[in-house]
């Protein structure tokens, strides 16, 4: 019986001990991440919601419109491991992020387009794509490496996406929304329940085919 009874106890300091470590709160690389994956959703949604009004090629704004869905989404899956992990999410954006939003609130047209890619579809996803590697290389929490790392896949789709746009407008190979194309409700190009399509890039002519 006291065999038995010092087993038992061993095994309940065991899963108290292992519940202590899940529990345990995050370094301050893992915290910072977390914070700065925030404000970098809420940029990614505030900019391409100005897509959607400013922009002027309609793969511009399918692109706005696929990251207004996906940048929830990791936004309301990052809300879970911030609670589970006590860290406090920021209410506002840094300066630079401030400063960024404000310039292109001023943009409209083609000059939009341009600043939106650059800075937003690639140049943010760049930095985030480096952070998010760095710790995923460096963290022990188990839960930010797996967030970490899902994130990471999602985030090399937006980036590829955003080069093959940019790619598309220095060949010209897409035309300007003129016309009634400009009246066209925003929602149209984008499927109706579940998750975007991943496959064929917009502006693509696979993306066409299955726009038919």
């Amino acid at each position: 019986m006291r065999y038995f009874a010092l087993l038992i106890l061993s095994l309940l300091l065991a899963a108290s001990g292992s519940a202590s470590a899940q529990a345990a709160p995050l370094d301050k690389q893992g915290t910072q991440l977390i914070e700065d994956a925030a404000m970098t959703g809420a940029f990614e949604i505030q900019a391409s919601q100005m897509a959607l009004q400013n922009a002027d090629r309609e793969s511009v704004k399918e692109f706005a419109r696929y990251m207004l869905l996906e940048h929830e989404l990791i936004s309301s899956r990052l809300a879970s491991l911030a609670s589970a992990k006590k860290v406090e999410l920021p209410t506002d954006l840094d300066n630079d992020r401030r400063d960024e939003l404000d310039k292109l609130q001023q943009l409209k047209g083609p000059d939009f387009d341009k600043r939106y890619i650059e800075q937003v579809a690639i140049g943010a996803h760049e930095q985030a794509l480096a952070r998010f590697k760095a710790a995923n290389e460096s963290s022990g929490d188990p839960d930010l490496k797996a967030f970490a790392a899902e994130t990471m896949k999602r985030l090399q789709q937006h980036l590829d996406r955003a080069r093959n746009i940019a790619g598309q407008s220095d060949r010209g190979t897409e035309a300007p929304t003129s016309g009634a194309g400009r009246g066209l409700p925003a929602d149209e190009a984008t499927p109706q329940g579940g998750e975007p399509t991943r496959e064929g890039a917009p502006g693509t002519p696979e993306h066409a085919a299955e726009s038919q």
